[in-house]
Parts: structure tokens; C-alpha cells; sequence
């Protein structure tokens, strides 16, 4: 099987983030990360393909000597995608396994 590309191995990967910091304390973070597609089976099936996505990712908080205190949001858009897609036909397609979805929360860490 020569020519074939990996499975899970997109041809483009790309991501950035920015942080700023006030003199208070308080900080905001974006993150964006976009995956090209990628087969999901070392045969390149055509319909075994996991999808091309781009997450967004914001942290805003509290940065004090001891502890910081943040609220996030993973995958801010909701973004839909599949990481596991295979086209095996003794599964009668039955399964897949999908990205994470849009996560918000918070959080407080403590550092002594």
C-alpha cells in the first residue's frame, strides 16, 4: 500500500493564543486551534474520514500570590466533529466518536 497517507496525521495543523495581563491582576487568554481532516483507516477510505475543525478556547481570571481564580470556555462555538470515524463495514456504521463539545466552568487553584 505505497502512497497512502497516515491515518490520524492531518496536513495541517495551526493554532495561536494571546494573554493579557493587568497591573491588578486580572487576565484574559483566547486560544484557536484549527485540524485539517484525516483518514481514519490506514486504507484512505474515502468515507473513513475525520473532520477538519477550529476551536476556540477563552480563559478570563484572577491571578493573586497564593491562588487564581478563572472561569473557561472550551470550544466556544460548539464546533461539531468527529475524531473517530471509520467506515468498517462489520460495524454496520454504527460507530463514531465525536469531539468535545462546548465545556464552561471555573475554577479556583491554590499554590503554597
Amino acid at each position: 500500500m505505497t502512497g497512502l497517507q497516515f491515518s490520524y496525521a492531518p496536513e495541517w495543523t495551526a493554532g495561536g493564543s494571546v494573554r493579557y495581563t493587568f497591573p491588578s491582576g486580572l487576565f484574559g487568554n483566547a486560544r484557536v486551534r484549527y485540524t485539517d481532516e484525516s483518514f481514519a483507516l490506514i486504507t484512505n477510505e474515502p468515507s473513513a474520514v475525520n473532520d477538519s475543525r477550529t476551536t476556540l478556547d477563552l480563559i478570563a481570571g484572577y491571578d493573586a500570590e497564593n491562588y487564581r481564580v478563572e472561569i473557561f470556555a472550551t470550544n466556544v462555538t460548539d464546533e461539531e466533529y468527529y475524531t473517530f470515524n471509520p467506515a468498517d463495514s462489520s460495524l454496520n456504521g454504527a460507530i463514531a466518536i465525536a469531539g468535545d463539545p462546548r465545556v464552561i466552568g471555573g475554577r479556583v487553584l491554590f499554590q503554597y
